[in-house]
């Protein structure tokens, strides 16, 4: 009796690991920077592992409107090397991750606790959303909640 050996089947493994620092400069400035460490198994003998980091503001104007910046996935990226699957053929390719910048504007009229804001995302690539929320809430203590989206 001949015994075969079988190959286990190797499931994608896709996770980061983030550390996030941040620090309030002033009452008005807030600033944060999360480092990510990367890391994909897509196959057996094929992974990659990268590092990235985001960044972040916000700044309040007043104590009912402040304005966000976020910049993420910057040097993200990974790098594929085919060589332990396919030998001579194999190759090396990087895919770098869309670099994604978010700026948002945030009005809060606290006696009512009413809050109205606009986001605006672009990536290179080639993403442009904007969107809007809002949240009412009434005489009566019901809360309204609207979100918008588009691009």
């Amino acid at each position: 009796m001949k015994m075969e050996k079988k190959q286990a089947i190797s499931l994608p493994l896709k996770t980061s690991f983030s550390s996030p620092y941040q620090n309030r400069f002033s009452e008005r400035l807030s600033i944060g920077i999360s480092f990510k460490f990367l890391y994909y198994k897509l196959y057996q003998g094929i992974t990659s592992s990268g590092i990235g980091f985001d960044i972040g503001a916000i700044y309040l104007i007043n104590p009912q409107l402040s304005l966000s910046l976020m910049i993420s996935d910057i040097n993200s990226r990974y790098q594929w090397d085919s060589t332990p699957l396919y030998g001579q053929d194999g190759v090396i390719t990087k895919d770098n991750f869309p670099l994604l910048k978010k700026l948002g504007c945030l009005q809060i009229r606290r006696s009512e606790d009413n809050r109205l804001g606009f986001e605006f995302e672009n990536s290179n690539g080639g993403t442009n959303i904007f969107s809007r929320r809002s949240r009412i809430q009434s005489l009566s203590g019901s809360v309204l909640t609207s979100r918008h989206r588009s691009g």
